[in-house]
């Protein structure tokens, strides 16, 4: 066995030695005594192996063992300071890193370079607030006389040598006497994971210190596998043999063979038969659990889609522990998406940091969806999968941004001091270019010509539970308490020429002084958000080429007149850009910008004009007579649908009357559209059109048209006149309707 060997089984067995002393004075007694009290205190032991050697530069390898408690080794660093020599070949001073509480460094001094080296050598060891010495003798050809009694070299009764001769370098050093050294790079391993651990056995030469190339070094273990960390052969086994480079180094992998436990590796020099062992442990890899999703550092449950500007990147991060609960590093974690949606990537893999810790990077692509992160350790025993992520419409666009109001009409004129109190819910809905809805709660501002609406809401945000039916939208209430009346406005002449549907000229109704039009019961609401304007991505390439469609706005404005031009004193969004004055389309696509909406609410009142079409009339015995009932108000337009029902009666008991239906659905009683049109032809926009522009057009006037009723004749050959009365009952107020004429 060599000195090293012996050196090593000594120690194991002081240790033991120790280790039982420990348990005897725990078990047995009871008393504080200053063993006692020690025992469970940080200890640091220093030995030299061996403790002395020739001053000719060969080196005593100090071993050191620092333990912070029982069944905990020491960590951190410990300082040696030697009075003269070198430690690892370096200078008299020397920093060492702890590997599970141990580390051995070579000393060495020649006397060739400092004669005072001749002698007992104290080396001072100091770890956290402990210090040990240890001392190395070093022998000399005054010390120990063996080198004064050997003949000259070069006296006649040898060999000559010249000093011109060819040195040998081989014949320098001494192999057989090496000093070996073997540290575990990684100190912990995973089962079962593909992991491993470096083992690095470093060979030097104890005349000089030197390291010793081409020398082969067996690494053996108790648990694991050893591996060519080059992958080449052996194969990973129980024991392999490798070679020292040119540093005296020689490294091996640990791998695992599904074994968990302490491995201990010894390393030995098939020459000298000097060896040193190191342990890693080999741990299982209990649990993954997801740590936190976070878009541009802030967590997040929702991704907008590839060029929408919105958390387009994720990074969702687990967390790895071993069968103790203690974190878990440099395992390779693998991770997955099933059925993620077109486009979404996410990285392979990645391997956990000091902390256990390892993030996948998700990429979104440009169609929306719901996703989780499947991160794997072991397939089918260790991995999780990260809470639900949306991939959702995240900018708006104008063209599918949508304002509407139930109900329309409402009966604001009805009470003798107007306005009569109503709410009316308006619905608002946000969309993406690609008519996906904007699911990242987003807020939207009002606006309205007449009463209140508050200044903005947010809309529904995605959620990962539920079925999302309203992501995107919002409601707001209009009340019709607040600023009144709607603005007075001049009635629209006919035009013959507007497309898609000709406009009729608007009726107007005598008001005293006044004349009145329908549009003077109108108000109008707006609203409006920052985002994009719509482009046609026809080539699907997520970018607005040159040649693409895109929808043209000008800054938001109240268009309190609906003639569809911004006039002075109309109430406007100086935001596109906040110049100080309203700024129409420019003719250019802007994706970054104020985008608007605008919708209509109807006030309307107690019916003024009520009138029976047609009046004076003459039915025979077998003959049908169909009568329209129109019930306008003050302004022409009929009235609210909630609260409002029609009866019918006549006079003479011959024939029979009826309505066709007693009620009427909610609505503006006159054609209104809002439709996208060509900016320079002014025709509804086709896919040909280039910028396409919103346009409010009015049509035709029902002129409060409500409902119709028939009157039959029947088999009398006596004539009779008669009169039909169509009776309207709005929020309790009754208006009749009549129209004469003679049954026969």
């Amino acid at each position: 066995m060599s000195d090293r060997s012996t050196f090593l089984a000594h120690r194991v067995f002081f240790s033991f030695a120790v280790a039982l002393l420990l348990v005897c004075v725990f078990g047995c007694s009871s008393s504080d005594s200053p063993d006692s009290v020690g025992s469970a205190q940080p200890s640091l032991t220093v030995s030299a192996n061996p403790s002395s050697v020739p001053a000719d530069g060969s080196a005593a390898i100090l071993s050191i063992s620092a333990v912070e408690s029982p069944g905990h080794p020491g960590a951190g660093i410990v300082q040696l300071q030697a009075p003269r020599g070198v430690l690892d070949g370096g200078g008299n001073t020397k920093t060492a890193t702890l590997t599970n509480g141990l580390v051995d460094v070579a000393y060495a001094c020649n006397e060739a370079n400092d004669p005072l080296c001749v002698g007992a050598q104290t080396v001072t060891v100091r770890w956290a607030s402990l210090v040990k010495t240890v001392s190395v003798t070093f022998t000399g050809n005054g010390a120990d006389g063996g080198t004064d009694a050997e003949p000259d070299a070069e006296s006649d009764s040898g060999p000559d040598v010249s000093d011109d001769a060819p040195t040998d370098t081989a014949a320098d050093s001494n192999p057989a006497s090496a000093a070996l050294s073997l540290v575990a790079v990684d100190t912990t391993m995973f089962s079962d994971v593909g992991d491993h651990a470096v083992l690095r056995a470093t060979l030097l030469d104890k005349p000089d210190g030197g390291p010793l190339a081409g020398q082969e070094i067996v690494f053996s273990t108790n648990i694991g596998l050893m591996a060519n960390p080059s992958g080449a052969p052996p194969d990973p086994a129980d024991t392999i043999t490798l070679t020292t480079d040119s540093s005296g180094i020689a490294e091996a992998w640990l791998t695992d063979n599904g074994t968990t436990g302490f491995a201990t590796v010894t390393a030995t020099h098939t020459l000298s038969g000097s060896s040193a062992k190191a342990n890693v442990e080999i741990l299982a890899v209990q649990q993954i659990t997801h740590v936190s999703t976070t878009c541009n550092g802030s967590a997040c449950t929702i991704m907008g889609i590839k060029g929408s500007g919105f958390n387009e990147q994720a990074q969702v991060t687990f967390q790895v522990v071993d069968s103790s609960n203690h974190p878990a590093p440099g395992v390779n974690v693998s991770f997955s998406i099933a059925n993620p949606p077109p486009g979404t990537t996410v990285t392979p893999s990645a391997v956990t940091n000091a902390q256990g810790r390892v993030t996948a990077n998700v990429s979104a692509g440009k169609v929306i969806g719901a996703f989780t992160v499947k991160a794997t350790v072991i397939p089918g025993l260790v991995e999780v999968e990260s809470p639900t992520i949306g991939i959702r419409g995240a900018k708006p666009a104008n063209k599918g941004f949508s304002l509407t109001c139930s109900p329309v009409n409402v009966g604001a004129y009805v009470s003798p001091t107007p306005p009569k109190a109503f709410d009316v819910n308006c619905n608002v809905k946000l969309v993406d270019r690609y008519n996906n809805p904007v699911g990242t709660g987003t807020s939207v501002n009002f606006k309205a010509e007449a009463g209140s609406i508050p200044n903005s809401i947010a809309t529904k945000a995605y959620q990962a539970t539920g079925s999302n039916t309203d992501e995107g939208e919002g409601t707001v209430v209009f009340s019709t308490v607040g600023a009144f009346p709607p603005v007075d406005v001049d009635p629209l002449p006919a035009d013959a020429a507007q497309v898609p549907t000709p406009r009729e000229a608007e009726p107007t109704y005598p008001d005293g002084v006044l004349t009145r039009n329908p549009r003077d019961g109108l108000v109008t609401i707006i609203a409006y958000v920052r985002g994009e304007e719509f482009f046609a991505d026809d080539n699907n390439n997520g970018t607005r080429d040159p040649d693409e469609q895109f929808v043209d706005q000008g800054e938001p404005f109240v268009d309190s007149n609906d003639n569809g031009v911004r006039d002075p004193g109309e109430v406007y969004i100086d935001e596109a850009p906040a110049d100080g004055q309203w700024n129409p389309p420019n003719g250019v696509w802007d994706d970054e910008t104020s985008i608007w909406v605008e919708t209509h609410v109807l006030y309307t009142g107690i019916p003024a004009y009520p009138t029976i079409i047609p009046t004076g009339w003459s039915l025979h015995v077998g003959e049908v007579l169909l009568l329209d009932s129109y019930f306008p108000d003050i302004n022409g337009n009929r009235p609210q649908a909630s609260g409002t029902s029609f009866a019918i009666s006549h006079q003479i008991s011959k024939g029979t009357v009826s309505l066709n239906s007693t009620t009427i659905l909610d609505g503006y009683g006159f054609g209104l559209d809002r439709l996208l049109v060509d900016a320079t032809t002014k025709l509804p926009c086709s896919p040909t059109s280039q910028i396409c522009r919103w346009s409010t057009l009015f049509t035709t006037w029902s002129l409060g048209y409500c409902v119709s009723g028939t009157i039959k004749g029947a088999n009398n050959s006596a004539a009779a006149a008669d009169t039909v009365k169509i009776e309207a009952t709005v929020l309790s107020n009754k208006v009749s309707a009549l129209s004469d004429g003679v049954v026969y």
